[in-house]
């Protein structure tokens, strides 16, 4: 049961990803979403298998399912966030869609943990908001920090072929 929720809703964000109308380029795109991957991948890592705060379940299956939420919802969610903050024009839309994003990946958290994919020992949402809420902010350095390496980079070729 616990696979075919996760894989469904997996589908669904890459449905949902497919059909908007995006903002970022596919560069911009990937590099998020690795990051995002990588900080994930990562942070799980030491939470569960190094300080032993969440536990995860034994069966494939459900196994299977914390996989494709970790590597799949998760960075897909944060990247759709982060294009649609980009879109927005009034801080307080940027906020909204930032608070969203928490709160779905909360209400993934929570169905994880119901469904006993996920179990937490010293671990609670309030933790996993404040995961959630800085995995999104390093969306929007990394990305901030790519256009001003990108900008750099066209200002130094702009510089170089002028001497030319």
């Amino acid at each position: 049961m616990q696979f075919v929720v996760f894989f469904f809703i997996s589908w669904l964000v890459i449905a949902l990803y497919s059909v908007v109308n995006k903002k970022l380029n596919v560069i911009e795109s990937t590099f998020i979403f690795l990051v995002v991957l990588i900080v994930s991948i990562n942070f799980s890592w030491i939470v569960i298998n190094e300080l032993h705060l969440i536990t995860v379940s034994k069966q494939k299956l459900a196994y299977t399912g914390f996989l494709l939420n970790r590597s799949i919802i998760i960075p897909l969610l944060v990247l759709l966030a982060i294009d649609l903050t980009i879109k927005m024009n009034k801080p307080s839309h940027k906020v909204l869609v930032f608070i969203s994003l928490v709160s779905v990946l909360n209400g993934l958290s929570l169905l994880s943990t119901s469904l006993g994919v996920t179990d937490f020992k010293n671990w609670n949402l309030l933790y996993e908001s404040i995961y959630f809420v800085c995995l999104g902010l390093i969306a929007l350095a990394s990305i901030r920090i790519l256009n001003k390496i990108s900008k750099d980079v066209v200002k130094k070729n702009d510089a170089m072929g002028n001497l030319r």
